[in-house]
């Protein structure tokens, strides 16, 4: 239903009006989300060129085989060309009747002069964009290249590029071959491209599901793209393209309803709006041939003609190219008032059919360039004007692209014929047969349509097809008919009953021969068990059940409860600290920004003469000094020292009075002069005289050196004033003389003992902690009182004299080591939006820390800590409430299942004496007589007569557990199997040959118990089965006799063999300290099909696997001590489980006895946990072995040689020696695979 829903046309209709109005109004969010349709849009176009490559071969293979093949050829060529002429025609002639260049206005043409103008003086660049010398499909000489260019050198290579021409000729010639050879080669092979292309089919119907979403951000971010002036300007070419593709449309509308032959042209339209609606809103013709091929089939179209000629057109047919190139030719000529004559109207017509021709293969912006070959011949500019269509191709485009898709629709309806009901059901009727294999019933199908049916052998040659396929399955490659029992499937059974059913009584007898008695159904059985063997009785279990039930639904309810509880409050706490941390910004740009704007009120009164001007009065200076430090309570000094070492400086004193410092430097001395508002400093701060070394020079001082060094404002780092001791940092700013001399520097300190006053005067919970770093991690503030001492905030050091000294202490000072823990663990977390957290000595902490960059020479850190306990108390109190009760309720409910459960021990006992028996294989015939009156124990008393039933039949198995597990099958203990998708893994001992010359037999022995019990748990825990022991050696598989997916066996059989690898490597180690030879195993793993069943004698059956890739499988093991790995995998298991486990690719081969290359990867670890240093090792690796398969052998010995460096790696040494043998005796014909000759 919700599919319907989704694939439904009004839907998608509505997806694109949503995307429409979606681009207009939110045009960022458009563009920035436009990815998610972009991502869609590759979801499409991934099965477009498969479908595109098999429906061509397919039909055109079948159209060969047709003897009429010559006459649909013509037809299909004459149609192409009439609607190509046609299409020429309609465009240049409805561009010279509505004359879309023409009365656009005194606006609209200063707008697009004002837009050719400047873009005819950056014509190169605007057509370098598109680099028409790299590119065929942009460069005016790219006809000739068309032709040049559509024959691949590399049929793969245009697979991966998406080259459609190329792919398009392949399919053709391919096609063309496949028809020519003979009947038996050419239907199979015809079989599986049509199931190829039926496989695809099913990708994008699935792709289906998401259009509506895809469409919303596809039209969103091309709405979102288009400018609006230039759409204004060209408003009228626009609406004209869109009107006259709305009646080509409309034609061939007609054209498709009289050739569908239904009634209603409202039900054809219908029937067509799906891939309507996908290219307009896609913009790509590829994404709209599923579902343009289903539609014309479901107008009653012949099928095989419409997978011929409709992906063939749509590939080479541009209709829409054409129609647009005429019209844009027309509207060219007629804004540069060119004379469309009779010659020019035909020239037009030619030129846009060659241009549109050209543009084959390539799409959007790429074919525009194109429009040269028709304004060249005309004498009209190119480069000018081509810049006025590039920036509306996004809203030219999607009715461009509709065309070429509709008129495809109506050219195929006007090739392909039309079917009746009775030719359906024919056809119908030979598929059916072809599916059961039924050759006669076939011929007759075909005999009796070919007089009704006058065309319609190509159908039914492909009804052969699926036969001849249904046929081979059951008789190929059987010298002797009965040899196919061992490998006929159960689901063949019935077709070759039908097959019989048709043939001759010794046909039949043979088929009866081999066909097995039928089987009652499977029954599901599982196997539970406890660890170590304990038993318990079935009362106690149930009560067990039951208790860990309740005890796992009270966890359930505890934990969701509290972590509801620990989210909500999270959340508040996290708003709570982000706005505390916001106050204290605030605060800190408080003192900031006043300060940046007084340093520059400085220079403007050194120089404005008002009543603050000072160059020449240090009074007036001072004056405005000392109204700067009453207005803003944060600065702590503002001073001047000019390039002469003297000093005027406005202070702010401990009691908050100001004092005036004159610092005067005469030839032979320095004098320091203070004047108080408060005269009690006068003894503390007399006037003093110096000399010129010790004397105060305000030149020497970092804020003067950095303020003339950089020539602007500048800020310091916080450091201790020499003048109070207390934290502050500066501001200063050069004053020059209008000749450019220095003539001093201005500087503003600012005190911030007051932001940790402030931040002590924060409310917030009980143990929280607020902090504020710079960048030399500094700590400036912390929460201080009044009367906290300084060493709260700075380190003191106390002197000889009784003075005393400081430094700043450092976020990373461990005297606050919770500080120094926030701080250490904020790595990457600064300035995100919630909040972390880190454990200090049991103790679990939350924290968040913003950056504040006040200035390129200054930015402040703040950080807050709060600890767990302040935020969570109140949720760990309710947590161990909910936890008592729940106690309460589980010993009330434990109470009950004690009296519920004794209602069913007494019938399990009886059936467990009864097991008891089976697990000796001591097998009678008597029935079990146990009626319970409970449904469930009945039902488990009928499963087990029928275990007992079937072990009746396995007793002839050895070992018994073998017998166990496929009695959980309920597979027959008769010879046979079936072909099964299974993975395989082979194990061996590395050098076990040269251990056991050494060992003890009875030690050997002994080793080998305890190494195959390890790795048989491991295998057997991973779901495996094991196939049997070969000496030292183990094969197993995975995939039976239990079934399961293909990518989940392959990811157990590999989660195995690195358990196994790390448990023998422990193993192994006990051994080497106990003074023995370790063993070192390889692993060999491929997943492919082989045949699985029950092999062996009446006496003596195994259940095992036969089949080539059995073979790799060994041999993959075998070649682990070429390259001196451990464990190889094919790439068809590779393919199946890369997303779970690390691998690196070791080399391209062929092993003994195969000719098919592959490529093996060796098995590293699990994702994730692999160490960095050797991913990036195993990296360069794979980057190595690429050039290694390019032939390069120069990078491959670069890259394996770095290889090699680090680590000892044999991999990576015998590259290395092939390329250097390579590089002195280069190979004739290099495909990058290296031949094993030897097992």
């Amino acid at each position: 239903m919700v599919g319907k829903i989704l694939k439904n046309p009004i839907t998608i209709l509505i997806a694109v009006i949503l995307g429409i109005l979606f681009g207009f109004y939110e045009k960022n969010i458009a563009l920035s989300w436009g990815i998610i349709g972009d991502v869609y849009l590759n979801l499409f176009q991934m099965t477009v060129i498969p479908i595109l490559v098999t429906s061509i071969v397919a039909s055109l293979a079948m159209l060969m085989k047709d003897a009429n093949a010559r006459s649909h050829i013509t037809k299909i060529l004459l149609a192409f060309m009439l609607m190509l002429m046609a299409t020429a025609v309609f465009g240049t002639l409805a561009g010279v009747l509505s004359r879309p260049g023409k009365d656009l206005g005194e606006q609209t043409t200063a707008v697009l002069d004002q837009i050719i103008k400047t873009s005819s003086d950056n014509s190169k660049d605007e057509i370098a964009l598109y680099d028409p010398s790299s590119d065929t499909s942009t460069s005016k000489s790219s006809l000739v290249d068309f032709f040049a260019n559509i024959v691949p050198s590399n049929i793969f290579k245009s697979f991966s590029n998406g080259s459609i021409l190329q792919l398009v000729f392949f399919s053709i010639i391919f096609g063309v071959a496949i028809g020519f050879l003979s009947e038996s080669s050419s239907l199979r092979l015809i079989n599986g491209v049509v199931s190829l292309k039926e496989s695809f089919q099913k990708l994008i119907n699935w792709t289906m599901y998401g259009l509506p979403i895809g469409l919303v951000f596809l039209m969103g971010k091309q709405i979102a793209q288009v400018g609006v002036e230039i759409l204004l300007a060209m408003v009228k070419f626009i609406v004209v393209f869109y009107a006259v593709g709305l009646a080509a449309m409309l034609v061939c509308t007609i054209i498709i309803w009289i050739r569908s032959g239904i009634k209603n042209p409202f039900t054809v339209l219908k029937k067509v709006m799906d891939p309507i609606i996908i290219c307009f809103a896609t913009r790509n013709s590829f994404a709209s041939l599923p579902s343009s091929v289903t539609a014309l089939k479901n107008l009653g179209l012949n099928e095989n003609t419409v997978d011929l000629v409709f992906p063939l057109g749509v590939t080479i047919l541009r209709f829409g190219n054409i129609m647009y190139f005429a019209l844009a030719a027309c509207f060219v000529a007629q804004i540069y008032d060119a004379a469309l004559s009779l010659p020019a109207m035909l020239l037009i017509v030619v030129g846009s059919l060659l241009a549109g021709t050209a543009t084959a293969g390539a799409s959007g912006l790429l074919t525009l360039p194109m429009i040269s070959l028709i304004l060249d011949p005309l004498g009209l500019p190119v480069e000018s004007i081509l810049v006025v269509f590039m920036a509306i191709d996004s809203l030219i485009d999607p009715m461009r692209t509709l065309l070429i898709v509709y008129i495809n629709i109506a050219t195929t309806a006007i090739v392909a014929s039309r079917e009746t009901e009775e030719e359906r059901n024919a056809k119908t009727k030979m598929r059916l047969a072809a599916n059961r294999g039924d050759e006669i019933l076939l011929e007759q199908a075909s005999d009796s349509s070919a007089s009704e049916l006058p065309d319609f052998s190509a159908d039914i040659q492909a009804v052969k097809v699926q036969s001849q396929a249904a046929y081979s399955a059951v008789m190929d490659n059987s010298p002797d008919f009965e040899d196919t029992s061992s490998i006929l499937l159960d689901n063949d059974v019935n077709r070759a009953q039908t097959i019989a059913s048709a043939g001759t009584p010794a046909y039949q007898s043979k088929v009866a021969a081999i066909t097995p008695p039928s089987r009652a159904a499977r029954k599901e059985n599982l196997t539970t068990g406890l660890p170590g063997g304990i038993k318990i009785k079935i009362r106690d279990a149930l009560v067990l059940i039951n208790t860990v039930l309740l005890i796992l639904t009270a966890t359930v309810i505890i934990r969701i409860n509290s972590h509801g509880t620990q989210d909500s409050v999270y959340s508040v706490s996290t708003k709570l600290v982000t706005e505390i941390l916001k106050s204290v910004d605030t605060k800190i740009q408080a003192y900031y920004t006043p300060a940046d704007q007084a340093i520059h009120n400085i220079s403007f009164h050194y120089w404005n003469e008002d009543r603050f001007h000072f160059k020449y009065n240090n009074e007036a200076a001072l004056d405005y000094f000392m109204e700067l430090l009453q207005t803003h309570k944060e600065f702590a000094m503002v001073y001047f020292g000019d390039t002469n070492g003297n000093l005027i400086m406005g202070r702010r004193m401990p009691d908050g009075t100001l004092t005036r410092r004159y610092i005067t430097r005469t030839e032979d001395s320095v004098i320091t002069k203070y004047i108080h508002e408060n005269k009690a400093f006068n003894a503390s701060f007399p006037t003093t005289e110096e000399s010129l070394e010790s004397g105060y020079d305000p030149r020497t001082r970092g804020w003067y050196k950095k303020a003339v060094a950089q020539k602007k404002a500048v800020w310091t780092n916080v450091y201790i004033f020499a003048t109070d001791n207390m934290p502050g940092f500066s501001c200063a700013a050069p004053i020059y003389s209008n000749d450019g001399e220095l003539e001093g520097v201005a500087c503003i300190d600012i005190g911030i003992r007051d932001l940790s006053l402030y931040l002590g005067g924060i409310s917030t919970t009980e143990n929280s902690r607020l902090f504020i770093y710079d960048q030399d991690n500094q700590i400036i503030a912390k929460p201080l009182k009044a009367e906290d001492p300084l060493d709260v905030l700075l380190n003191v050091y106390p002197g000889a004299d009784g003075s005393n000294s400081y430094s700043m202490k450092k976020v990373t000072d461990e005297a606050d080591p919770i500080i120094a823990e926030a701080f250490k663990k904020s790595a990457g977390r600064v300035n995100t939006e919630g909040i972390y957290s880190f454990d200090l000595n049991g103790n679990n902490y939350f924290c968040k820390i913003d950056s504040m960059p006040l200035d390129q020479d200054l930015s402040f850190n703040v950080g807050m800590i709060v600890p767990d306990n302040d935020i969570m108390g109140i949720v760990y109190k309710n947590n161990r409430t909910v936890l008592i009760i729940s106690l309460i309720v589980i010993i009330v409910a434990i109470i009950i299942s004690i009296l519920m459960s004794s209602l069913i021990s007494k019938p399990m006992k009886i059936l467990s004496t009864e097991m008891n028996d089976i697990k000796e294989l001591d097998i009678d015939d008597g029935a079990v007589n146990i009626n319970s009156g409970i449904k469930e124990i009945d039902n488990m008393v009928d499963s087990f007569l029928g275990m007992k039933q079937g072990l009746v039949n396995f007793k002839k198995y050895v070992p018994s557990d073998l017998v166990t597990q496929l009695v959980k099958n309920s597979q027959s203990a008769e010879i046979g199997g079936k072909k099964q998708i299974l993975t395989l893994l082979f194990s061996d001992i590395e050098n076990f040959t040269g251990i056991s010359e050494k060992t003890k037999p009875e030690e050997l022995i002994n080793r080998l118990y305890d190494y195959f019990s390890i790795f048989a748990h491991t295998i057997t825990g991973n779901r495996g089965t094991i196939d049997k022991y070969i000496g030292d050696s183990i094969m197993a598989f995975w995939g039976a006799p239990v079934e399961m997916d293909v990518k989940q066996h392959a990811t157990l059989a590999c989660r195995a063999a690195l358990t196994c690898q790390m448990q023998g490597f422990n193993l192994s180690n006990q051994w080497i300290r106990e003074g023995k030879p370790k063993f070192r195993t390889r692993f060999g793993i491929h997943t492919g099909e082989v045949v699985v069943g029950n092999m062996g004698s009446d006496e003596r059956i195994n259940y095992t696997v036969l089949g080539d890739n059995v073979n790799l499988a060994s041999r993959l093991e075998g070649i682990n001590k070429y390259y001196g790995t451990e464990i190889i995998i094919s790439a068809n298991t590779h393919d199946l489980v890369k997303d779970d486990f690390e691998f690196r690719m070791l080399d391209k081969i062929t092993v003994k006895g195969k000719t098919q290359p592959l490529f093996i990867y060796e098995l590293l670890a699990e994702k994730g946990k692999l160490n960095q240093n050797l991913l990036k090792i195993y990296s360069a690796y794979e980057r190595g072995l690429k050039f290694y398969f390019d032939g390069d052998w120069d990078n491959c010995i670069k890259y394996m040689s770095a290889v090699r460096h680090h680590v000892n790696d044999k991999a990576a040494q015998v590259i290395l020696e092939r390329a250097e043998n390579f590089k002195v005796n280069p190979p004739e014909e290099w495909s990058g695979v290296y031949a094993f000759d030897r097992k």
